[in-house]
């Protein structure tokens, strides 16, 4: 870097030196060159959010509604703040409208169709079951315009009980 100290004698600023009265003078121990000005900042730019829709996901041995589970994890979703959520009835509405089927499993022409009708930029689908003993909820993050899964996240549970915990520890792992 530049060193701007007193003893800094640049060929330019000696000619004003010999300049008349009221011109800059030199840069000296009493008079060291000024540091540049801070650079500014280049304007920041907010990077929008994803938009998210959360599909019902597929429920086998479990009980628990695939409605009240979506709303559920819709809520823990709004809260992270790193996702546009849709709301709930405009996804039904739009599901209606094109005669899709809403189990839980997506086919990726389906995903691409409801992503840019609303403009949505991911769509979170999955399932809850059981695997053994234990309560196993599987979620996939579908990128709506390559229409290729993005992320998935495992979550296990003992029991249906355990399902709001459950969609806490995948809300943490999202965020991670």
């Amino acid at each position: 870097g530049i060193f701007w100290g007193a003893t800094l004698r640049l060929p330019a600023l000696e000619a004003e030196k010999a300049a008349p009265t009221g011109e800059k003078a030199a840069p000296t121990v009493e008079n060291p060159v000024p540091a540049p000005a801070a650079p500014t900042p280049a304007a920041v730019v907010p990077v929008a959010k994803p938009k998210l829709a959360v599909l019902d996901f597929k429920v086998e041995d479990v009980k628990v509604s695939p409605t009240t589970f979506a709303d559920n994890l819709i809520a823990v979703m709004d809260r992270m703040d790193n996702f546009n959520v849709v709301e709930r009835e405009q996804l039904n509405a739009i599901i209606r409208e094109q005669g899709l089927s809403q189990s839980g499993l997506v086919s990726s022409t389906d995903a691409m169709q409801i992503g840019k009708l609303r403009g949505i930029d991911l769509l979170v689908a999955g399932s809850i079951g059981r695997l053994g003993s234990q309560v196993v909820m599987n979620t996939r993050f579908i990128d709506v315009k390559s229409s290729e899964v993005i992320a998935t996240f495992r979550v296990n549970g003992p029991s249906e009980d355990a399902i709001p915990q459950m969609t806490d520890e995948l809300a943490d792992k999202i965020k991670n």
